[in-house]
């Protein structure tokens, strides 16, 4: 990631930790307009999607999410924060197709450094729509050896792989 970008990312964590989500929001809409490149804007729209996360913005969040994905098809940090966001709006079987584009895309390049947590949050979407053997088996294929926050709370694998053994 590039210096420029990480002291802009600093700036809007930062104004969100703060609660600035309107100084946030505009300091992307200066950034977006200042730039032509759609890798740039991409990175610009995760952002905003991220300070509408904050504000409890979900769908609005989603849709951003959504639009960018069709502009933006091979970003596969558009569609981990899409899963994210599905998620916390309950949107298991969305998640879990995510997911599965997620893992598809992600195979694709030569560090696959997705695919893990692509499985975990299938996982976790799996549990939460009731179909634990899908649960089990995408589990089962996730690396993750550190907690996750997922749908607002920190989860590790063996308290899903216990949760979903308990179901």
């Amino acid at each position: 990631m590039p210096e420029k970008y990480q002291i802009f990312q600093s700036k809007i964590f930062k104004l969100c930790k703060l609660g600035k989500y309107s100084d946030a929001y505009n300091l992307c809409q200066e950034q977006a307009q200042l730039t032509t490149d759609k890798d740039d804007r991409t990175d610009i729209s995760l952002m905003i999607s991220y300070i509408l996360e904050r504000e409890g913005r979900f769908n609005e969040s989603l849709n951003l999410l959504c639009s960018t994905a069709v502009s933006n098809t091979q970003h596969r940090g558009v569609l981990d924060q899409m899963i994210r966001v599905l998620i916390r709006l309950g949107l298991f079987e969305e998640a879990m197709t995510t997911a599965d584009r997620l893992i598809e895309l992600d195979s694709k390049f030569r560090y696959q450094s997705f695919t893990s947590s692509a499985y975990f949050h299938k996982a976790y979407a799996a549990w939460k729509s009731g179909q634990l053997e899908e649960a089990k088996a995408a589990l089962d294929k996730s690396s993750e050896s550190s907690p996750i926050w997922i749908d607002g709370a920190l989860i590790s694998k063996e308290q899903l792989a216990s949760t979903i053994s308990q179901a």
